[in-house]
């Protein structure tokens, strides 16, 4: 034996046992080190795939997500039945398109990841790719991007826009196994406005629509509670490969109908120098209670009406908290105020909020107060508060309502008729049966123009258009195409109530809408730093300043 084979062999007991311990722990700490190793090469790996568009990373991405989902909300029976039927209609080669009618409320929202679901994992020739797939909408606001990406798988999120963002949509031009999810179909709908000028610049209306989008295997699913103008196109052109859905709420849902039904609804009225003691006292019974609620109004913009409406309601109820909700004062309203239970009765003042699209948590509302308007559009009325206060949990929903009560008794004929013709509705884009001998028409929508060869211009010759009620709305509309702008400058209302304005040979005058439809693309031949703009405060009835609308026209 050598010297050093002798001094191992004279170790005592507890060194040997010593020397084994240091070597387990050696070992072990070596077996956790290449553990984390293979951990951290693993999780590459699966990063690396998932970025990719291997099919593998994809659809195991997408299968998290909808699992995710499905824990936090559900997918209900009547969504889901509704959402096979849908693909099933679109799973036929022959058909592109589907318009689904669905109540304010009742789950429509529901019946996207199930969409996404079935035609990205269910078992097909050609799934669809989650980069292949877009939710979008007319709407400009933020919140509703906010809402619908909660709400839908999180490979998706990229791929939800609103109007400012919705020039991202002509990526998917040419690339085939494509699905275009459409909320509030309704919204910014007619041929002269943006969503048709980027579907023609893809291909999917104007000339040769049908070809692309047979060809290219685009299917559309168009969502809306008032369809208004696209749902009456679309009925002239079912024999041509589209179809229309009608969504049944689910059980326990409470529509405006049930509302009217339960006499919670009273006729708005408005808030100025006209307003009645009466009409103000029975105001002061629904809204002081013996429980503190949350109070929602929405007064008009039209000139100082805001601050003189402010003022009554201050005058009237002056043991209440008063909260604005505004472009000015953006919060998540559900976290900061409605989820928690208030001290005091809140008074929240609203401009230009709260439309279509929106869900409030409706356990610590009272009453929620309409502005009074002489130029009703049905769809704008049923799509506000009365339309906000719809679906589900009714047993907690005792909110009164006041509202336009002749628009709600419209839309229950029109939903009971499945949207004929035949009844009266005012809309932006449909022409009301008084103007029309008898039968509400479109104005001209995308979905008139699926087979439209009727305009030869690029989509940089065509200004486009973006409008609203809103002063505020119009400036933040601004600043999101052209950040550096200073809009609605010199803009000022003159003692008549009305705003006078230039354009073309109109010099600072009361300018109607159509004269301004009519010259869209005025002032807009010089481009600074890729955009131009005008803003034109217009009115749809120059005699009347509650018709005021802001119009944002411009190039890039």
């Amino acid at each position: 034996m050598t010297s050093q084979e002798t001094s191992h062999t004279n170790l005592t007991l507890e060194q040997a046992l010593a020397m084994i311990q240091r070597l387990e722990k050696t070992n072990q700490s070596l077996t956790t080190e290449l553990e984390e190793k293979n951990a951290e090469l693993e999780e590459k790996e699966d990063n690396s795939s998932l970025s990719s568009n291997d099919d593998v990373g994809y659809l195991a991405q997408l299968r998290a997500d909808i699992q995710v989902l499905e824990e936090n909300s559900p997918v209900y029976p009547h969504q889901r039945s509704t959402a096979l039927e849908i693909y099933q209609s679109l799973s036929n080669p022959f058909n592109n398109i589907t318009l689904v009618i669905a109540m304010m409320q009742s789950g429509k929202t529901g019946v996207m990841p199930e969409l996404v679901r079935l035609f990205g994992i269910q078992e097909r020739d050609e799934p669809i790719h989650p980069d292949n797939m877009y939710v979008i909408t007319g709407l400009s606001s933020t919140e509703w991007v906010e809402q619908t990406q909660s709400r839908l798988p999180r490979i998706l999120k990229d791929n939800v826009l609103h109007l400012p963002t919705l020039k991202k949509l002509r990526s998917i031009k040419d690339k085939k196994n494509c699905l275009i999810l459409m909320d509030e179909t309704q919204v910014a709908c007619k041929t002269s406005m943006t969503i048709n000028k980027i579907f023609k610049m893809i291909g999917i209306t104007g000339e040769n629509a049908r070809e692309y989008l047979d060809k290219t295997n685009t299917k559309i699913v168009q969502f809306s509670a008032t369809p208004n103008g696209t749902i009456l196109d679309l009925n002239d052109r079912l024999d041509v490969g589209f179809n229309i859905v009608k969504m049944n709420p689910g059980e326990g849902y409470k529509s405006c109908f049930d509302f009217q039904k339960d006499g919670k609804v009273f006729e708005s009225f408005p808030l100025n120098s006209t307003t009645t003691k009466k009409n103000l006292r029975k105001l002061r019974e629904h809204v002081i209670g013996e429980i503190p609620k949350y109070h929602f109004f929405r007064l008009t913009t039209r000139g100082n009406g805001y601050e003189v409406s402010e003022n009554i309601l201050r005058d009237t109820f002056p043991e209440c908290v008063f909260v604005k909700y505004d472009g000015e004062h953006p919060m998540d309203i559900n976290e900061k105020y409605l989820k928690h239970e208030p001290e005091q009765n809140t008074i929240i003042l609203f401009k230009e909020k709260g439309r279509c699209a929106k869900t409030y948590i409706p356990d610590h509302i009272g009453v929620m107060f309409e502005r009074h308007t002489s130029s009703v559009q049905d769809d704008v009325v049923v799509q506000g508060f009365l339309g906000r206060v719809c679906g589900y949990n009714a047993q907690m929903r005792n909110q009164i309502i006041y509202t336009n009560i002749n628009s709600l008794k419209n839309y229950e004929n029109l939903w009971n008729s499945d949207f004929d013709a035949q009844v009266p509705w005012n809309s932006n884009s449909t022409i009301s049966s008084r103007k029309s001998g008898g039968k509400t028409k479109a104005r001209p929508t995308y979905n008139k123009d699926l087979e439209n060869n009727s305009s030869n211009q690029s989509h940089t010759d065509v200004p486009e258009k973006f409008e609203t009620m809103s002063l505020d709305e119009a400036k933040k509309f601004i600043k999101q195409i052209k950040p550096k702008a200073q809009p609605g400058r010199g803009l000022k209302i003159q003692s008549s109530g009305f705003y006078h304005h230039t354009i073309r040979n109109k010099k600072n005058q009361i300018i109607s809408y159509d004269f301004v439809m009519e010259n869209k693309g005025w002032g807009l031949e010089k481009k600074e730093n890729g955009v131009c703009y005008r803003l034109h405060p217009c009115y749809k009835n120059i005699t009347d300043k509650n018709s005021l609308v802001f119009v944002v026209t411009y190039k890039e």
